[in-house]
């Protein structure tokens, strides 16, 4: 099984709201759980930056919904290699962010 890690930033669609934001982390967690995937994402001033890691086929299947997510426009990717163990393993959508709530 090849582990890979893809770090990306977008420029959101339209502000997000804490609703908005509360929302996208648990359904990340949850699926994340699901696909054994793990990652971090940060949401600042209309930006996205997010790592995820995991398997290399549920990585660039996640990375292909999210590019098709009307939430995100400019989606670029800064980053792509394999990895032999995943620095957010403790994380299935870790936060980081203006919203100090969201970071469990």
């Amino acid at each position: 099984m090849k582990l890979v890690r893809l770090v990306y930033y977008s420029h959101a669609s339209r502000e997000m709201s804490l609703s908005d934001l509360k929302s996208i982390l648990d359904t990340a967690r949850r699926n994340n759980q699901a696909e054994g995937i793990c990652g971090m994402l940060s949401y600042e001033q209309q930006y996205f930056l997010q790592a995820l890691e995991g398997e290399r086929s549920a990585v660039n299947e996640l990375y292909l919904d999210i590019a098709d997510d009307p939430r995100h426009d400019e989606i670029t990717i800064i980053s792509y290699e394999e990895i032999t163990a995943p620095i957010f393993k403790q994380w299935k959508m870790g936060y980081a962010g203006g919203s100090a709530e969201f970071t469990k």
